[in-house]
């Protein structure tokens, strides 16, 4: 895709107009749908800047296709917009992903040829690790309270 192409896509994804984004950013909506159109092809840094933090995305998401970017970068581009949640999205989110983790490690460690004293150390490791989250997730709900 484009820049053009990842322009408009992110503003439709938001549900913007290009009118919208221009009020938004301070670029002209002219230049927008220049961009868009691929009237320009290489759109300056000037205008390119404010309407990235304008759509709140990272320039990997505007100027790089998802296979460029690769997973981990839309991995930090997921967590960036995560940001913007609630804290009791955020505490969800945050279970979540460390449970799904743990089970993975515990798969990984298991599928792996360790010492059952290594498997033991990893899995209390574990254990600790997710008292030491419940207590963060007691926390927070202290302080959202």
């Amino acid at each position: 895709m484009t820049i053009g192409d990842e322009l408009r896509r992110l503003r439709k994804e938001q549900g913007l107009t290009a009118k919208q984004l221009s009020e938004r950013s301070g670029v002209p909506e002219k230049t927008i749908y220049r961009i868009e159109t691929e009237e320009v092809t290489d759109p300056k840094i000037s205008s390119i800047k404010p309407i990235i933090q304008a759509l709140g995305c990272s320039a990997d998401e505007i100027l790089m296709d998802n296979k460029d970017i690769g997973l981990s970068g839309i991995l930090k581009n997921l967590f960036k917009k995560s940001n913007d949640l609630p804290v009791s999205e955020k505490v969800i989110l945050i279970e979540i992903v460390s449970r799904w983790i743990k089970s993975y490690e515990i798969e990984n460690m298991y599928n792996t040829e360790i010492s059952k004293d290594q498997r033991d150390e990893t899995y209390n490791q574990l254990i600790e690790d997710e008292l030491m989250e419940e207590d963060l997730e007691k926390r927070l709900e202290q302080n959202h309270r």
